[in-house]
């Protein structure tokens, strides 16, 4: 009877604890979540993208001029340093991972459940991509300047657009004339042409003259 009631004591006291202690670690798991979003916007100049965060964090206020991207793929991979290098390397091993996220109708693309470690995103290329943005290896959770480390970290990639429309080649067409926006090509020949006739002039005057003293010569004689 004894032993059964110091058994039930020690349930009594036990089970708080235990309860506790699961709901710690449930908030905890949920407070390391990890995660990277990419946000794309089609970009045509770089003053478009001085206001994107390059910190990790999400932007305080959306891009409502610029256009989101669609259809544009990132691999995201977890990786390690490589010894006495700068270079990362794939992980390997049971917690090697990869995966490929693309970017849906609001440019938006999301990975998450990350464990904490190393990534590598990597853009893919694309027909509407002029040139892709470089690698970039970041940490999960992100360190900050000041404040605590970011769990949620943003991309804003800033890679080209190739623009679509058609470039402007200088020449207009109106009334069935057209007008080239190239000047011909006449400096230099203007003033050969002219020397040639003055001299073809010259030579045909005192030609004339010659001609006209010898008949004048042969009239008096």
């Amino acid at each position: 009877m004894r032993k059964k009631m110091i058994l039930g004591l020690l349930t009594l006291f036990l089970l708080p604890i235990s309860c506790l202690t699961f709901a710690s670690e449930k908030v905890q798991a949920e407070e390391t979540d990890l995660s990277i979003t990419i946000v794309k916007y089609k970009i045509t100049d770089s003053k478009q993208t001085e206001a994107f965060p390059i910190d990790g964090t999400k932007a305080e206020v959306g891009s409502d001029s610029l256009a989101p991207l669609a259809g544009i793929s990132y691999v995201i991979t977890r990786v390690s340093p490589v010894q006495e290098t700068t270079d990362f390397q794939p992980v390997e091993g049971t917690d090697a991972f990869s995966t490929t996220i693309t970017t849906d109708g609001n440019g938006l693309a999301k990975v998450s459940h990350l464990a904490q470690g190393t990534y590598r995103v990597e853009e893919q290329s694309n027909s509407l991509l002029a040139k892709v943005m470089d690698p970039v290896i970041l940490e999960l959770p992100l360190p900050q300047r000041s404040g605590p480390a970011l769990n949620d970290v943003y991309l804003y990639p800033k890679s080209s657009v190739i623009d679509t429309k058609v470039p402007s080649t200088g020449t207009k067409t109106g009334g069935g004339n057209t007008a080239s926006g190239r000047l011909p090509q006449t400096s230099g020949n203007i003033g050969t042409y002219l020397s040639l006739i003055m001299i073809l002039g010259f030579l045909i005057i005192m030609g004339m003259l010659g001609l006209w003293t010898i008949r004048k010569k042969n009239h008096y004689k």
